[in-house]
């Protein structure tokens, strides 16, 4: 009897040893964190949305086997970025890494199960990698002719894209303090050609001036579109997608809602357009969120339908999603494009008023049909949350509803 009591009280106190074990190595929570795991709610429904191609980028996707053919690649980069630029060594570059660990991991929302040299040398190959991507894109001096990524005609756009999903990211701090330590602030004169090894000599820019001409380049021809950041200075970048959310959200401060109850949705364009609501593309504004209702005319910026909908709008809603920000200028534009398209009429309403366009490349088959593209924003909002006292398009929708059932009472209908 004594012996069955002693070891159910030793059983006792193994489990209270190793829950307090694990309360005591609990992580601390940051306020820092920017950079998420898609919630599996999201991630349903678009798998291949979240997760990279070629590249992994940060910690969350490193080591996945079909990502370790550019591992090696990275190592070259790195090899290339030491060999060329005299004025930093390996040590430097490590030492300097090592003082950023602790703000860098808290910028992961979830722990980060590598070790302290694991980690350094993540930041320090991923970091340097994108910086030599960066440079030879802008230099194609810079790049060796037997280079995989640029001798390749697809594998620029895939590393492009990798670089923009929610999971696949690191600080954007890292990257620009590697650019400082090779005296980034002169672009890449330190640099020499790999075949004559002159001097090239370029205008000054800033790591965020480098970075807004690779995207920009890539961009003007994927989407169409071009990153255009707040003209205050003082706005501050998490990492790159986080960049990619900043440059498209809408110009104009939030309109107060004239109610502040339950947010009814809008009708479908088709069902708008028959009550006499009428649609304008909207151009000359600098974003494509910037949809203004006036006088029965719903004006709405041109939108390029295509990879960068099936691939850029899943990661910036599941960024605003898992974030603390008041913010979600993004999701409410899907929603409103959610309402607005609900049926391959509506899509063919839409398309010839010029208001959206293209439909290549966002689907398996690479040429969406009507059909397909009105199921796209319905499947980017599964899921989703938004408050209706902070969604952005509040007073457009009281607006147009209003306007809306106005014209039905005068039709009868």
């Amino acid at each position: 009897m004594v012996d069955s009591v002693k070891k159910v009280e030793d059983s006792e106190s193994e489990l209270v040893s190793s829950i307090r074990e694990k309360l005591q190595t609990l992580p601390p929570l940051s306020i820092e964190s920017c950079i998420y795991m898609v919630p599996s709610v999201l991630r349903s429904v678009n798998e291949l949305a979240y997760s990279p191609k070629v590249v992994s980028i940060g910690p969350l996707h490193r080591g996945k086997e079909e990502l370790l053919a550019m591992e090696v690649h990275k190592q070259r980069y790195l090899k290339d970025f030491l060999d060329q630029n005299a004025k930093i060594s390996l040590e430097e570059c490590v030492k300097s890494l090592q003082g950023l660990e602790e703000k860098a991991r808290s910028y992961y929302a979830e722990p980060i199960c590598l070790s302290s040299n694991d980690f350094v040398e993540m930041m320090l190959l991923d970091g340097c990698f994108v910086l030599e991507l960066f440079l030879r894109d802008k230099h194609p001096k810079l790049r060796n002719r037997v280079d995989p990524i640029f001798k390749n005609s697809r594998l620029p756009t895939w590393v492009y894209n990798d670089l923009f999903l929610v999971e696949n990211q690191l600080p954007f701090f890292v990257i620009e303090h590697l650019y400082s330590l090779s005296n980034g602030c002169s672009c890449s004169e330190q640099y020499t050609s790999f075949s004559s090894r002159d001097k090239i000599h370029t205008e000054k820019c800033s790591f965020l001036e480098l970075t807004l001409g690779y995207f920009n380049y890539f961009g003007s021809y994927i989407n169409r579109s071009k990153l255009l950041l707040p003209k205050k200075s003082d706005f501050h970048v998490n990492h790159f997608l986080h960049l990619l959310q900043i440059s498209y959200q809408p110009s104009e401060a939030r309109l107060e809602p004239k109610g502040n109850g339950r947010l009814e949705f809008i009708p479908s364009a088709t069902e708008l357009h028959e009550a006499g609501i009428k649609f304008k593309k909207l151009t000359g504004v600098k974003s494509f969120m910037d949809v203004k209702f006036t006088n029965g005319v719903l004006e709405i910026p041109y939108l390029h339908i295509g990879e960068t909908t099936y691939l850029r709008f899943p990661n910036i809603i599941a960024m605003e999603q898992c974030g603390v920000s008041k913010t979600t200028y993004f999701t409410d534009y899907c929603l409103l494009m959610a309402c607005l398209i609900n049926s391959s009429s509506d899509v063919k309403l839409l398309k010839g008023l010029g208001i959206i366009g293209n439909f290549v490349g966002c689907s398996d088959n690479w040429v969406c049909s009507k059909e397909e593209v009105s199921r796209i924003f319905d499947k980017l909002c599964k899921g989703i949350r938004t408050k209706s006292e902070t969604f952005y398009y509040r007073r457009l929708f009281e607006d147009v509803d209003a306007h809306y059932n106005a014209q039905k009472q005068k039709t009868g209908n």
